[in-house]
Formats: structure tokens, C-alpha cells, sequence
């Protein structure tokens, strides 16, 4: 069972072994296998909300990242999820009306008083893939937030039907690794990211269910194949379209 990255690099090696196999240091073997992670996860990533199965797929490489006024402490995450403040408020928990927002912040014209939306910085959490935006509304539950393009977003700031607000779902627009939400968030409410992490050192691979790890290491021994013309490439691609039914 792969249980490290050790057991990854000798499964790896085993799916290998011949004698004219090249020889690869365990940090080049490294580098195919967080390939062969990375490769894993994005071939899944769109068709991630079809079934359980592949939700199980991604395991421990779905996060969470959750935004409120209040500062927090960063020593707090853990594994599953990072707790965060947001950008545009004061060490005192309250928003910001001092700093100018457009100027200090990447699409920070959305944080000013004026639009009155809330930053969400993830440029340090190893933010992958966004799979979706909740905002939870103290007692209230879960409402939805749209995330949607900057062009997207103008329009509906323009149109009475599709603006922001209370009664309706919010929207979130991403400039760099800021996302700013509109209407902005105030008290006990809370924005919720869920995401796929970026984070494919090999040292992660035991965030992956066991059959998964299995699968990565069959990837990385093909990439070595391919990369030194190794005939056995055929053989190992066959095997996979008969799997699959081709």
C-alpha cells in the first residue's frame, strides 16, 4: 500500500524494473510523480459534481477556505480548512474607510466605500481550482454567490433586475488572487470557498484515496516511458483503452 512518498517512488520503480530501465533520482522520479498528480486532479476537475465517485476522487485535495470581519488566527488551519480575514477590514474587525481600496488592492475599486464589496484573498492558501462560493448569513444559512467575470459583473451593476443585494444571490469577480464580493459582508456573515488545492508535492500524495495513488503511479511510470522513448509505452497505452472499453 502507498502509504508515503517513499512507497510511491518504489511503486514507481517496481512498475519499471527492467534491467535497461533508466536509472532516475528520487527527485526527478518526484517531478513525474507531481506531474502525474497534477494530471490526475484536472481530468476530473469538470466533471467533479457528477457523482460521488469522483467527488471521493479528489479526497483531502477539496479545501475550504473561510472569509469573516473578525481577525483570526492562521495557526487555527488545518488540513481541510484555512480561516481568513477579509482584506478590507480593520485589525478591530471593522470595514475599512480609510485605505483606498483601488490603489492598495488588485480590483480594489470594488472594495470602496462607494461599492462597499469585501476582499477575499487567497493568494497564500494554495488556491487551485474554485468550485464554489457560499455566504453564510448568521443564522440564516447558506446563500449563493454567482462568481462571474468583470465584464459580467459591470453589466449587472447596471441592471436593476441582476444587481447585488439582499434578496437575491450575490456575485463575487476575481481580479488576481483577490476575490471582491458584492454586496459587501457585514457582521456575524461569512464567505465559504470550496476548492481544489494546488498543492501536488509528492509529500501530499496520501491526500488521495488509495486506488488514486495506485492510478498516479501508473501515470508517472508512463511519463517515463514516453520521455525516453521506451516501447513499453504502447503496451502500458493498450492496457489503459482496454480498461476503459476502447
Amino acid at each position: 500500500m502507498i502509504n508515503s512518498a517513499q512507497d510511491a517512488q518504489e511503486r514507481v520503480r517496481l512498475i519499471l524494473d527492467r534491467a535497461d530501465s533508466p536509472w532516475l533520482t528520487n527527485t526527478e522520479l518526484n517531478g513525474f510523480i507531481e506531474m502525474a498528480i497534477n494530471e490526475y486532479l484536472r481530468e476530473r476537475i469538470n466533471t467533479f459534481g457528477a457523482n460521488q465517485k469522483l467527488r471521493d476522487d479528489f479526497s483531502k485535495f477539496v479545501k475550504s477556505a473561510v472569509f469573516t470581519s473578525e481577525p483570526v488566527d492562521t495557526a487555527n488551519d488545518d488540513n481541510q480548512t484555512y480561516r481568513r480575514q477579509f482584506a478590507n477590514y480593520t485589525e478591530q474587525g471593522v470595514f475599512d474607510t480609510e485605505t483606498a481600496m483601488s490603489t492598495t488592492y488588485p480590483g480594489g475599486e470594488w472594495g470602496d466605500a462607494a461599492s462597499n464589496g469585501t476582499g477575499c484573498y487567497v493568494g497564500e492558501i494554495n488556491f487551485g481550482t474554485l468550485l464554489e462560493v457560499k455566504i453564510k448569513k448568521g443564522t440564516a444559512g447558506l446563500a449563493e454567490c454567482k462568481v462571474m467575470s468583470i465584464d459580467d459583473a459591470l453589466r449587472a451593476s447596471k441592471d436593476p433586475f441582476n444587481q447585488p443585494g439582499t434578496a437575491n444571490a450575490y456575485h463575487a469577480v476575481r481580479v488576481g488572487d483577490y476575490y471582491w464580493v458584492l454586496p459587501g459582508i457585514t457582521g456575524a456573515q461569512t464567505v465559504i470557498f470550496t476548492f481544489v488545492s494546488n498543492a501536488n508535492s509528492v509529500d501530499y500524495i496520501t491526500w488521495l484515496p488509495v486506488h488514486a495513488r495506485e492510478e498516479v503511479c501508473q501515470i508517472s511510470a508512463r511519463k517515463v516511458l514516453a520521455t525516453v522513448a521506451d516501447e513499453r509505452l504502447n503496451v502500458a497505452d493498450n492496457e489503459i483503452k482496454q480498461l476503459e472499453g476502447k
